[in-house]
């Protein structure tokens, strides 16, 4: 055997042991979300797939679970996941009907979102109807200090009109007339000013908002 066949044997003889699986890593799980803070990312970002995301009407009957879900043809996605229903205008002025979605949330951002097809007989909405979630909270009281700032909605997002000095919102650089686009990475626009102060209210750990023009602030909360 030559010295070029040897090595080639080699080679596919360790090929195997090379390619051996590791055990997968158990998933680590941050903080558990308010629940305010989690319905409002959730929100935004099923009011993003819709094509009238100001006319969404949303049902919470269920809280979340740590827990996954998996799509068809794709890894299974690890975090708080819950299941709720959404009702919203179709392009010809109608309301759809309501509609089961599936959300992923950890580390205060969206990991995986998806409405069903809407007539109650799709795998996600299979799902979602069988799957054991706790009930949703009724009332959450907030367990951070507030960001000190109040805010409406505006085209773009939400337009501060004040800081209350010392908060959490002066101490980030955070000033009357900024507009926040987007709270870690998600898009507010089209959200209501109560939305918005649950949505600020409720952030666990820091919060990325980006302003309109790109600036990000970041904002630390213990």
């Amino acid at each position: 055997m030559t010295a070029a066949a040897l090595v080639g044997a080699t080679l596919i003889a360790a090929g195997p042991a090379l390619a051996k699986k590791e055990e997968p890593t158990p998933y680590v799980y941050g903080p558990a979300p308010e629940w305010s803070q989690f319905t409002a990312l959730a929100e935004a970002a099923i009011r993003a797939q819709l094509i009238d995301p100001d006319s969404a009407k949303f049902e919470w009957p269920n809280g979340y679970k740590q827990g996954f879900f998996k799509p068809f043809f794709s890894r299974r996605i690890n975090g708080y996941v819950t299941c709720g229903l959404v009702n919203s205008r179709n392009r010809m002025g109608g309301y759809v009907g309501r509609t089961y979605f599936v959300v992923v949330e950890d580390n205060g951002a969206v990991l995986y979102s998806e409405i069903g097809k809407g007539d109650g007989v799709d795998m996600l909405s299979t799902t979602c109807a069988s799957a054991s979630l706790p009930p949703a909270p009724t009332a959450v009281a907030p367990s951070a200090p507030a960001l000190g700032v109040e805010v409406f909605a505006t085209a773009e997002g939400a337009a501060i009109s004040a800081v209350t000095p010392g908060s959490l919102g002066d101490a980030a650089g955070l000033k009357p007339g900024m507009v926040v686009t987007k709270v870690n990475g998600i898009a507010i626009k089209g959200m209501s000013a109560d939305l918005l102060r649950q949505m600020l209210a409720g952030i666990v750990g820091n919060a990325t908002l980006e302003l309109t023009g790109g600036t990000t602030i970041t904002v630390a909360k213990p």
